[in-house]
């Protein structure tokens, strides 16, 4: 079967070293599935009814390329009448085959291919240089090559390809590799990675087996999350966009509001912010006075003033 297939062939890249081209999914998971099975065919349908997490967001944790917080798939799995363990996978399982998961996801060129296997020779041979000079600590790179710590550690994790990184930091990673140029440092890497010489750290960057292990574990931390924190403890846990209240009861005719609105508003245990301009004098409790009582107000004191004047 094909799916047999790719999945020995994944397995023998991990044994041959092979660089692992979907390392950037660290989260596969049951969310496109299920969305599409609940008659919601694209993902802005899934967004409509999650406004308290962005969109964005939202994308990569359907991606797989980051890990849902627990809170997060609970909200998901409540939009589409599931169980939040309901969107989770075991990897480990013989039907799951992360090619056949991921065939919606990547449509990769030869030359994308090509650029990602750039990319971690790229950084293997950071990490082979900062080895053979032990003196080149984090903080060291920094003042000799202008090279910041969390930029390094996304260089030597092969986090994009090189054609994606500014000047500066190309001219960098070339100057401290000793190429002049980016073509150099290209023949360079190349040369070297096929003399063997970064055989040891490719693994420690894109093998299949670290994707796997880090992603057995983040699963099994949420599954333990999601056991150990029932929903019913989690009233309080507010998305980007909402704020927690804890509010007095209301008063009666503050400042002419209707009692009914007050209560409503502080009976909520969350509010969805939505920023609007308002015009007027600020009040006590976040209300306002409108523009027409505060220009009647001052074309009222004007006209004294102008009266008291004459």
């Amino acid at each position: 079967m094909p799916q047999t297939n790719r999945s020995a062939a994944t397995e023998e890249a991990a044994a041959t070293g092979e660089i692992d081209r979907y390392r950037s999914i660290v989260f596969p998971n049951r969310v496109r599935d299920v969305r599409r099975q609940c008659g919601i065919p694209t993902l802005l349908g899934l967004a409509a009814r999650l406004p308290d997490i962005p969109y964005v967001r939202l994308s990569k944790i359907e991606r797989g390329e980051v890990v849902a917080k627990a809170a997060e798939l609970r909200r998901i799995a409540s939009a589409l009448d599931v169980a939040p363990e309901a969107l989770l996978l075991d990897i480990d399982a013989p039907d799951f085959d992360i090619a056949d998961w991921a065939v919606d996801l990547q449509d990769w060129t030869e030359e994308d291919i090509e650029e990602d296997r750039f990319a971690v020779l790229l950084a293997a041979a950071i990490r082979a240089r900062r080895e053979a000079d032990r003196s080149l600590s984090i903080p060291q790179v920094e003042r000799l090559y202008g090279i910041a710590p969390v930029i390094l550690s996304r260089l030597e994790n092969a986090f994009k390809p090189i054609g994606r990184w500014n000047a500066q930091a190309v001219r960098a990673v070339c100057k401290m590799l000793g190429a002049d140029s980016v073509a150099a440092l290209r023949e360079q890497v190349l040369r070297a990675a096929d003399a063997g010489e970064y055989d040891r750290h490719i693994p420690l960057i894109a093998g299949v087996d670290v994707r796997r292990d880090k992603t057995r574990a983040r699963i099994a931390s949420l599954r333990d999350e999601l056991a150990a924190n029932p929903p019913q403890t989690e009233e309080g846990a507010v998305g980007a966009e909402t704020v927690a209240r804890s509010a007095p009861p209301p008063r009666q005719g503050d400042h002419g509001t209707d009692s009914t609105v007050l209560a409503a508003i502080h009976a909520a245990d969350s509010v969805v912010v939505r920023l609007v301009p308002v015009f007027g004098v600020p009040l006590r409790d976040g209300l306002m006075r409108s523009m027409r009582s505060t220009t009647s107000a001052n074309s009222s004191c004007g006209n004294s003033a102008s009266t008291r004047a004459a």
